[in-house]
């Protein structure tokens, strides 16, 4: 598969924008290391599990995205 990194992403957003959620959702299809993803409460706004073909790539996806 060429997967060697699996993370699961915590990701906390700004709230203060119209359409911030719908916004985030269209833009996290469009990236293929996120294979799923989950709304949740407390101090997140979602969950995301990540994965990356090794450390450098999940670092790079984490800066870019």
């Amino acid at each position: 598969m060429g997967v060697e990194f699996e993370a699961i992403v915590h990701v906390s957003l700004r709230q203060d924008q119209d359409d911030w959620h719908e916004t985030f959702i269209k833009r996290v299809q469009e990236w293929p290391e996120v294979v799923s993803g989950y709304v949740v409460t407390g101090v997140s706004n979602y969950v995301l599990r990540v994965q990356a073909r090794n450390l450098k790539h999940f670092s790079d996806f984490v800066v870019t995205r």
